[in-house]
């Protein structure tokens, strides 16, 4: 068969959006009952869920979207959609509406059974091509990606506190009678490996996903912090933040790079958010430059009453983002003779900064002479105008680093 009569029998054959609306009556009905009944008759080539922002092609696909309560709204989100076969809608929708898209309504939207009717919308657009694969074949390996691929971008959208929490939640398979936390592990390579494994061992419920270097999994959790899935009775009286020391602790054993941050147990879906930015802010408590390590016994794993100083100062930076540039302009300098001449002023000031000043203490990490460090310190005055002996310059110098991350690395020498 040649290539020329593949494509056209692919696009003869290729699921319309009548077959699947009615394939799927139980479930999907048009918004606007007053409107035309007629389905159009148009070729789908899949299932997409609306990313508000992301530039994504709906071009022939079932869209997914969140909730509209009013026709601009809904005009909105059409034309956000340019060149999508049909909109499909949570319930939760107000009924009525018309748009160009001539939307369709879910009927029921239980959480859990998001995840099912994506599933049997995926199997119905992809029928034609799956007709005849023996199991396990092309098709199904096509329907098992695009439904991860789906899970992904809901999870995104519920950590994110966009769209609707509720489509979304029931899209990533998480139920509403069931409490969460969300962990952000800060890991690479071989250790990525690891804790996916280890998380998925010890929460066989979660999902995670992989984000802006982090990866981030909402865990099941009853309020008191324990896994109500747990099939041990061991298990049952303790908290994520024990189990997941545990468990990770024997998977990563003592990688000196590794950090994980728990956030609180919440009780409402919506509110994962929340978690999440408390995870990713111990995280940060976890990996700030200043002081000592926080004291967390074995591996850097901490929930927020654990590391509450570091915590609170993490997020007072934050407020200093924008004042970043004005703080850190003499920091600045010293990393660009540190470039220029291959010196260690900056990691000397951050030394010196994280050992109160102490010289004997400094040198001693530093690896030099006392005598050495003070004609550093002298050589840092020279070039930037710092001196960490005086109050408000060193109080400067730490908000500094504490504005700016992009210090950070050449501060620590990483």
């Amino acid at each position: 068969m040649t290539a020329h009569v593949r494509r056209r029998r692919a696009a003869t054959t290729a699921p319309s959006l009548r077959s699947i609306v009615d394939a799927a009556g139980a479930v999907l009905t048009p918004l606007d009952p007053g409107g035309p009944r007629a389905v159009p008759d148009i070729a789908v080539r899949g299932i997409e869920v609306y990313q508000p922002g992301a530039p994504t092609d709906y071009s022939g696909h079932l869209v997914v979207g969140h909730p509209v309560h009013d026709r601009p709204s809904l005009i909105e989100l059409s034309e956000s959609c340019t060149g999508t076969a049909a909109l499909i809608l949570p319930s939760t929708t107000p009924a009525g509406l018309s748009g160009p898209l001539a939307p369709f309504r879910l009927r029921r939207a239980r959480w859990i059974g998001g995840d099912a009717l994506l599933r049997a919308l995926a199997a119905l657009t992809h029928r034609s091509e799956a007709a005849g694969e023996p199991a396990g074949g092309p098709g199904a390996a096509r329907e098992a990606a695009f439904a991860e691929r789906c899970r992904t971008a809901a999870l995104l959208t519920v950590l994110g506190g966009v769209g609707d929490a509720a489509t979304a939640a029931a899209l990533a398979g998480l139920r509403p009678d069931r409490g969460h936390a969300v962990v952000a592990a800060a890991v690479t390579g071989d250790d990525h490996a690891r804790v996916r494994l280890a998380l998925s061992a010890e929460f066989p419920h979660q999902r995670q996903v992989t984000t802006g270097g982090l990866l981030l999994a909402v865990l099941p959790v009853d309020p008191d912090g324990t896994d109500p899935d747990s099939a041990g009775a061991d298990d049952d009286d303790r908290s994520v933040t024990v189990r997941l020391r545990a468990r990770l602790g024997a998977a990563l054993d003592t990688s000196p790079t590794a950090a994980v941050g728990v956030g609180p147990v919440v009780a409402d879906l919506a509110r994962l958010p929340e978690s999440g930015r408390a995870a990713r802010d111990v995280l940060r408590a976890l990996r700030l430059p200043l002081g000592k390590p926080p004291s967390v016994t074995g591996l850097r794993i901490a929930e927020p009453q654990d590391v509450e100083d570091a915590l609170q100062v993490v997020r007072a930076s934050m407020l200093l983002r924008p004042h970043g540039g004005e703080l850190s302009a003499r920091l600045r300098l010293l990393a660009d003779h540190d470039r220029a001449h291959r010196t260690e002023l900056l990691p000397t000031v951050l030394t010196v900064a994280t050992t109160a000043s102490n010289v004997a203490e400094a040198a001693r990490r530093l690896g030099v002479h006392p005598n050495s460090l003070r004609a550093r310190l002298a050589r840092i005055e020279t070039v930037a105008g710092i001196d960490l002996g005086e109050p408000v310059s060193a109080l400067r110098t730490v908000l500094g680093l504490l504005a700016d991350p992009d210090l950070h690395r050449p501060a620590r020498r990483d």
